[in-house]
């Protein structure tokens, strides 16, 4: 049959034709990598630099383009930050609250356009995807309101000499590991993440979207899920566990289902703490306009909204109390909310379906007794601990206004 096969002269030429052209593909794809590899390295090092305003640098080891399949391979990428810059900016109250750095073993870059990029300045990718990332995150408040700087430029004006747009279609990363370092308190407390995912869709950067406020980053939605989360309270008197989180920045909606708060044996508990000890679980928590840029830049949660449906929360008064010297007052929720710390300002929230219990101990009887509020639903109006909203609307508690059904 071989034979046969090359009887015909044609058939040998249309054969090294094509061992002619895959040589030559190959070859073109050999000298472009070697040729576009520096390009890219300068791009993104350029990029990054630019639209962060010299705060953060990004390197890579090794960058890879494949023209066949049109995908980009970068490798060990690393987002440090510039501790010059950020003393600098410190020093003349310029600093971000929050501080980034990212190290990820492989970003895959598919669906990539490269003569766009080196011809009309545009760059644009189907998809970025990025394996095992490693995230952490450092929050210190440097102020308490966004600051203006000298350089008002957006963040496109501050690019368009190398670049005239950005477009991503997807950005995609899975099994985050994330370490959230908090300075804002007495003392640093960690948290780490693990179970963590987070996709971002449409990601647009140019003369079209630099005032564009519907966006979060440039991007139409940012999707965040995170599940399994474990922890403790700073005292160590509590530990919390949520079952699944998903927040999408274009909705405004934070959802979560299975909040659990399990507090430390009783004996314990009231050993270490005067205050009353709560054991606390709901199915679902839903927070409708959500202001997650106000949380993450100052720890300000406002919301149109917070539903929580399904649950239970059971109170077991404090036995070491003194009810003759301890001021009442102090026992409402109104005072509870006051001693927060927490800048918390939600027009309305709505509970449906809790069993409340409330169990105390009388030293005279040795008894305990509890009493029960099964199926309990109501609504809590102008819930606020923030000192401008307090003055706004001249309320002078912390709850305006409460209905138990």
């Amino acid at each position: 049959m071989a034979i046969k096969f090359w009887k015909h002269k044609w058939q040998k030429m249309l054969f090294i034709f094509f061992v002619v052209v895959i040589g030559l593909i190959l070859l073109l794809s050999l000298i472009i990598n070697i040729y576009w590899s520096p390009i890219l390295a300068r791009k993104v090092k350029n990029t990054v630099l630019t639209s962060s305003d010299s705060l953060y640098t990004a390197e890579f080891s090794d960058a890879k383009l494949h023209i066949i399949r049109g995908e980009i391979d970068i490798y060990d990428i690393t987002l440090k930050l510039d501790t010059a810059v950020y003393n600098r900016k410190k020093k003349n109250h310029l600093a971000p609250n929050n501080l980034v750095e990212l190290h990820v073993k492989r970003i895959v870059l598919s669906h990539i356009h490269p003569f766009k990029l080196y011809f009309q300045r545009t760059l644009d990718i189907g998809e970025i995807s990025l394996q095992e990332p490693e995230l952490k995150v450092s929050y210190l408040l440097n102020h308490t309101r966004d600051t203006v700087t000298k350089d008002r430029r957006t963040t496109w004006q501050k690019i368009s000499k190398s670049l005239k747009s950005i477009h991503i279609g997807k950005i995609s990363l899975s099994d985050v590991k994330l370490k959230y370092d908090d300075y804002s308190g007495n003392k640093l407390e960690v948290s780490e993440l693990k179970e963590m995912n987070l996709t971002a869709t449409d990601l647009l950067i140019d003369s079209t979207t630099q005032a564009d406020k519907s966006r979060l980053l440039y991007c139409r939605d940012i999707v965040t899920e995170l599940n399994n989360y474990t922890g403790k309270t700073a005292n160590g008197l509590y530990a919390y566990k949520i079952k699944s989180l998903r927040l999408s920045t274009h909705t405004s909606v934070l959802n979560i289902e299975g909040l659990d708060l399990q507090p430390v044996k009783a004996e314990v508990f009231f050993n270490k703490s005067m205050h009353d000890r709560f054991k606390m679980h709901l199915d679902s928590v839903q927070l409708n306009h959500f202001d997650f840029v106000s949380y993450h830049k100052y720890r300000t949660l406002n919301a149109s909204g917070m539903v929580l449906s399904n649950g239970s929360l059971a109170i077991f008064g404090n036995p070491n109390h003194n009810p003759v010297k301890t001021d009442k007052v102090k026992t409402f929720p109104n005072f509870g909310l006051q001693q927060l710390k927490a800048d918390l300002n939600i027009d309305s929230i709505r509970v449906n379906h809790i069993n409340v219990s409330y169990t105390e101990f009388n030293k005279k009887s040795n008894q305990t007794g509890t009493i029960h509020f099964d199926n309990t639903s109501g609504t809590i109006s102008n819930l606020t601990t923030n000192k401008l909203a307090l003055q706004k609307k001249t309320i002078y508690a912390p709850l305006s206004s409460a209905a138990i059904l």
